[in-house]
């Protein structure tokens, strides 16, 4: 049965009780700060339990992730804070697009994070089991002449087929054991839209601005 209270999104599955369970039994009783300084304190609230659940278990489930939402409200916090507790076995690394980022520059520090293993496969460094790429700002690239941004346009070439070409010899690279997480601000003031193409390709999280309480 669905809960009687609030809506099916205030609860999870409780998996021991076999039930509906409210997000407030995941906050910590008696939260009190540990940090000084006052910029760098993250009140645990339903939202950021709530999302952090939905993206880790995006995350194991290997799929693509973008996190929607103004600035200020905790994406990139939420996100640090996933990587700070990977599992050893998993690369990690960040990248943060900007209005000059060009989609050479993707492709370069994407593939510095790989090895090459056999003729044209690059698999994560370190003989790790996956590579997980957090691309800060994902909107921010400048549109060429005909209004895509080719450092996504890459980005969408890897995820529906597994490779790109190498510049030099135009050859294919194929890019194995990568996912993207992923993080942007809504449209507008430098941020311009994505296109429907890529953003069919991802998890979208929308998160929201914290409420007063």
């Amino acid at each position: 049965m669905f809960p009687h209270q609030n809506t099916v999104f205030e609860h999870y599955v409780n998996t021991e009780k076999k039930d509906w369970s409210p997000w407030e039994e995941k906050l910590q009783a008696n939260w009190k700060p540990v940090e000084k300084e006052f910029h760098k304190i993250n009140v645990p609230t339903i939202d950021t339990v709530r999302n952090r659940f939905i993206v880790q278990t995006l995350l194991d489930a290997n799929s693509q992730v973008l996190l929607v939402g103004h600035s200020g409200v905790g994406k990139t916090v939420l996100i640090d804070g996933i990587l700070m507790t990977l599992d050893s076995l998993i690369h990690y690394f960040s990248i943060s697009f900007s209005a000059g980022t060009t989609s050479e520059i993707t492709q370069e520090i994407i593939e510095t994070n790989f090895e090459r293993r056999a003729k044209n496969k690059y698999r994560p460094k370190n003989a790790k089991i996956k590579a997980i790429c957090f691309i800060d700002d994902l909107n921010m690239p400048k549109k060429d002449t005909f209004g895509s941004h080719p450092p996504l346009e890459l980005i969408r070439q890897w995820i529906d087929y597994g490779f790109w070409y190498d510049r030099a010899k135009i050859l294919p690279n194929q890019i194995c054991d990568l996912q993207i997480l992923s993080a942007m601000g809504k449209p507008g003031g430098g941020r311009s839209e994505i296109s429907k193409r890529l953003m069919s390709k991802f998890h979208i999280v929308n998160y929201t601005i914290p409420t007063e309480a």
